[in-house]
């Protein structure tokens, strides 16, 4: 799947071999509607508007493996509705609720003992978890469909032609993975939950849920801001331990699958130099695009 921000695609390797692209216009809600814009307001837009999409993706794609055709189009709004609030709910569980309630459980008597004891459990859930996707069976294409889509995106961001082969030659990781947004989502948290301490475990369990948007919305920032300064030497370093763990959320593609990611960049390349957004394609802290 691939997006920039006026349209986004998906592209899908058929039973008989050929590759099926589904390309559609996208106008997020923060460009409808001015008050979506503001900072610390756009980041949680942004992520539901990435997820609605993804789901969408899936779908599709689903839809094209069973049946060979749109399957996507049953997706429909109660559908995505209930899946997204599943997900959420099972996310929002694993990374934030039980570390905390493991922390609290444990007894700490220092609030700091117990942020930073939340905070490296928070992490290790993280990492145990890009782990086992990395090894679980089934999902070794689906990892390396992803490696796809970054060097698709590092290829036509070096100006170069669009082929397996020069695809090929760039590296998986890439700076604006979501991974690196999701990194950066488990250490910002426990800023937000700092100034709470350790209340008793309802207060607990309402404040790691509700402090999950905040803890998105500053998140979102502190990317746009790194995205802004990606020379700095600074940033490098801040961005260094999110490729790493891009070494378990992708994997090497081979050039079919190189194939299948070029075929949805490019649609989406076509749109936005119809639409004049070529320059945002590549403008990371701006409505960049994103697989």
């Amino acid at each position: 799947m691939m997006r920039s921000p006026g349209s986004w695609a998906v592209a899908v390797r058929s039973a008989d071999g050929a590759i099926d692209v589904t390309a559609a216009p996208f106008v997020s809600a923060a460009r409808r509607h001015r008050a979506l814009r503001a900072p610390f307001v756009r980041g949680v837009v942004a992520l539901a508007e990435s997820m609605r999409l993804g789901f969408r993706a899936l779908a599709i794609s689903a839809g094209a493996q069973l049946s060979g055709e749109d399957g996507g189009q049953a997706f429909d709004d109660r559908a995505w509705g209930m899946t997204a609030a599943l997900v959420v709910g099972l996310g929002i569980g694993l990374f934030f609720v039980l570390p905390a309630g493991i922390a609290l459980a444990l007894g700490l008597g220092s609030t700091w003992l117990f942020l930073g004891v939340e905070t490296g459990l928070r992490l290790a859930t993280f990492v145990g978890y890009a782990a086992w996707i990395n090894r679980a069976p089934g999902l070794q294409r689906t990892l390396a469909y992803h490696g796809a889509e970054h060097k698709a995106i590092a290829c036509y961001e070096a100006g170069e032609e669009l082929s397996p082969e020069r695809a090929g030659r760039h590296s998986r990781l890439h700076p604006r993975c979501g991974t690196n947004f999701l990194l950066v989502l488990m250490v910002v948290a426990a800023a937000v939950y700092a100034p709470i301490g350790t209340p008793d475990w309802p207060w607990l369990l309402l404040s790691r849920v509700l402090g999950v948007p905040v803890a998105v919305a500053i998140s979102y920032e502190a990317i746009r801001w790194m995205g802004r300064h990606r020379d700095s030497p600074a940033v490098g370093a801040l961005s260094r331990p999110g490729l790493a763990l891009q070494r378990l959320t992708t994997r090497e593609p081979d050039r079919d699958q190189l194939e299948v990611a070029i075929a949805a960049l490019e649609p989406v390349l076509a749109a936005a130099d119809e639409m004049g957004d070529g320059r945002d394609l590549t403008s990371a802290g701006e409505a960049e695009m994103v697989a």
